[in-house]
């Protein structure tokens, strides 16, 4: 839940429109539209929650190749699964989106586990020359995994999403204001 409730924050603080172009049994889309923010709907909805590659192949079906609507708002693009999590037998979330001009931000999980894992994820991107503007924790503060990472990255911590009793939208309202200042220069690009 941490990169769909980091996109309605974001969405709501960019002023902008949720997309999940891909989703798997999840409908994310569902619960950004029961926040009351603005969304667009997937252009892939498969009903089983496995890698999008996988959830095509039981509905037989396959995802081709397609571009970002246009929109005078901004789009806040959630992926369904990781960055190399694979779309087809060919090709990976971060291959098949690489050539959108995005702006790219690293959701990650200070657990077990969470060092490599987010590195390897900021390395997959930079090889496929995908600037990221940088990472939001998704948990309470871990001082031993946190450092590491945003030094060895280089990226900056552009916000916290800690643990809720409840997603609404009030609680997206609270983080769009926090992440503010962070973001004051993405909003303008």
């Amino acid at each position: 839940m941490g990169k769909t409730v980091t996109a309605a924050v974001l969405t709501h603080l960019l002023e902008g429109i949720y997309w999940k172009p891909i989703d798997c049994g999840a409908n994310d889309t569902h619960t950004i539209k029961q926040l009351g923010l603005p969304t667009l709907d997937p252009l892939y909805a498969f009903q089983t929650s496995c890698s999008p590659h996988h959830a095509a192949a039981l509905e037989s079906r396959s995802i081709q190749r397609f571009n970002p609507p246009s929109s005078e708002a901004p789009l806040i693009i959630e992926l369904a699964g990781g960055v190399l999590t694979p779309i087809n037998l060919n090709q990976s979330n971060a291959d098949f989106f690489s050539t959108w001009n995005a702006q790219w931000i690293v959701v990650s999980r200070p657990i077990l586990g969470s060092i490599n894992h987010t590195l390897l994820t900021v390395e997959a991107l930079q090889r496929r020359g995908i600037v990221l503007a940088g990472i939001i924790f998704n948990g309470a503060p871990d001082p031993c995994s946190e450092p590491p990472i945003l030094t060895q990255t280089g990226l900056t911590c552009l916000g916290r999403l800690l643990p809720e009793p409840e997603i609404n939208y009030t609680t997206v309202k609270k983080y769009a204001q926090q992440w503010k200042t962070a973001f004051g220069a993405l909003a303008h690009k």
